[in-house]
C-alpha cells in the first residue's frame, strides 16, 4: 500500500471539487458561484458528520423536502474502510438516525445543514 502525499491528497480533492462543479453546472444548469457554495457547504457538511450529528435539509427528486437528523460516525464499522469524500461521484451517503438506515441525497438537491446542538 502507498502512502499518498500532500500534493496528490490535494489534486485528489481537486479534481473532484472540479468533477462536482462540471456536473452541477451541466445537470442543474447553475452559475459556478452557485455550484462552488453547494460544494463549498457539503464538504463542510461531510467532514462534520465523520466525527458527530448535523441536522441537514435536501429536496428528494419528487420534490419533497426533507429535514433528517444524519451522520457518518458509523461508516467505518459499516463498510469496513474509513469514509472519504473523495470516493463520491454525485450521491452523498448518510446515517438517518431516526430512520436507522443508510440514505442517500443527490449533491444538487442539498439545500443545508447545521450541526446537531
Amino acid at each position: 500500500m502507498s502512502i499518498v502525499t500532500q500534493k496528490q491528497l490535494s489534486t485528489s480533492k481537486s479534481c473532484r471539487r472540479k468533477m462536482w462543479m462540471k456536473w452541477l453546472i451541466d445537470t442543474y444548469e447553475l452559475s459556478p458561484e452557485e455550484a462552488q457554495s453547494i460544494i463549498n457547504k457539503v464538504i463542510e457538511l461531510l467532514e462534520h458528520m465523520v466525527l458527530g450529528s448535523a441536522h441537514i435539509v435536501y429536496k428528494k427528486k419528487t420534490g419533497e423536502v426533507i429535514l433528517c437528523k444524519a451522520t457518518l460516525q458509523n461508516y467505518t464499522r459499516w463498510f469496513c474502510k474509513p469514509y472519504s469524500w473523495l470516493q463520491q461521484n454525485h450521491t452523498i451517503p448518510y446515517w438517518d438516525e431516526e430512520q436507522d438506515a443508510w440514505r442517500v441525497f443527490e449533491l444538487g438537491n442539498f439545500i443545508n445543514w447545521r450541526v446537531v446542538p
